[in-house]
């Protein structure tokens, strides 16, 4: 069987699709090829160097988006002899391409906060985006909590919406800290921190446990470190709101801000922290989640969305909007060595659940079956 995959996000994404996308092709040829061949479909490099493209640049590039999409891309499939084509970011060319067509949706984000979307992008989203997933052979969402939303919007995709566990990013240890690195390290001063990763997204909850987080330090020595920054889109970004709560609660010496780190420092970090904090209001997975519980960090996480599907009892949870429940959470995760204990534990075992070599057989019987 001739399996094509659009691998343009590669070059492109930066967040949780393209970690979704590369260890799928990873794990894609990791696999014994006996029954299958697969055809990395790219192309379209043009744009990848620009770290803050301005306005003009950003509608050239949504313009490639849609040339790659809507000709190029089923034009290479055609081509390429594949029976099936798989696309990790929500996108499938509307257009005939010779194969049968499996899109993943990552959750149903677009569907429950329209708001956090400018409205070309709604548009774009309406008009050709969802026509091509009506046409899809199959839909693949992450969890059964993302499959319910999108079942809840598009009933009808009942008969061809297939929930499939994705594994967590696979993180090297680095040999030494880079020069960023090594800065976070110096900011911390060897003082004990909870770790957070993630965009500068509203969904993230991040002001909320900022605030929260105020009320804890103030009676007891630990820092909180914030790995991750804005994604630029003005719609859902809550980085003003963020450094606003930092600068009035007085916290610029208790919050390090980070940006985005290597995956080498990543891993240092998560094995170096008291815990993990989720605070997020909506989640399709929770990549995060898994990476913790792979490094042996205890995790409290907000009782909502996909969170507590994917953590399982390997998390301490509370209400994302209740300061008091998350404060006893802290305690226990700074404090509590027999829960710290039993939560590294059952964390470990947990994330034995997700694995990409599984999932790349779950995704090849569908590929089979559509």
């Amino acid at each position: 069987m001739r399996i094509a995959i659009d691998t343009r996000d590669l070059a492109f994404a930066t967040t949780g699709t393209h970690t979704y996308l590369k260890e799928l092709v990873l794990a894609l040829h990791a696999r014994p090829a006996k029954d299958i061949r697969v055809i990395e479909l790219t192309g379209m490099r043009w744009g990848t160097s620009l770290a803050k493209p301005g306005l003009f640049q950003k509608m050239l590039l949504q313009l490639l988006l849609l040339i790659w999409k809507q000709i190029v891309l089923p034009i290479r499939c055609f081509l390429s002899g594949a029976q099936v084509l798989i696309c990790t970011d929500y996108m499938l060319p509307l257009a005939p391409c010779g194969a049968k067509k499996i899109v993943v949706f990552h959750d149903a984000l677009f569907f429950d906060k329209p708001e956090y979307y400018p409205r070309p992008w709604l548009f774009y989203f309406k008009s050709i985006i969802l026509p091509a997933a009506h046409r899809a052979s199959a839909v693949v969402a992450p969890s059964v909590f993302s499959a319910e939303r999108l079942l809840h919007h598009f009933p009808s995709w009942s008969a061809k919406l297939k929930v499939i566990y994705q594994g967590p990013k696979q993180l090297p240890a680095a040999a030494a800290l880079s020069q960023a690195g090594n800065s976070v390290s110096r900011q911390l001063q060897e003082v004990p921190f909870f770790l957070h990763v993630g965009t500068f997204e509203k969904r993230k909850n991040i002001p909320f446990l900022l605030k929260a987080f105020s009320i804890y330090a103030s009676g007891h020595t630990i820092k909180l470190l914030l790995i991750g920054s804005s994604t630029g889109k003005k719609n859902s970004d809550d980085t003003r709101l963020i450094m606003e709560t930092i600068e009035q609660y007085q916290l610029r010496d208790k919050v390090i801000m980070a940006g985005y780190l290597s995956d080498g420092d990543l891993s240092f970090f998560y094995r170096q922290a008291r815990g993990y904090i989720f605070p997020s209001l909506y989640e399709g997975f929770g990549i995060p989640l898994i990476e913790a519980f792979m490094h042996g960090l205890p995790v409290v996480s907000a009782r909502a969305t996909a969170l507590p599907e994917i953590a399982g009892q390997a998390a301490l949870y509370f209400d994302p909007a209740d300061q008091s429940e998350l404060l006893s959470c802290m305690e226990q995760l700074q404090y509590n060595e027999s829960i710290r204990k039993e939560l590294i534990e059952k964390g470990y075992e947990q994330a034995k659940r997700f694995r990409w070599s599984e999932c790349v057989e779950q995704f090849i019987t569908l590929a089979a079956s559509v």
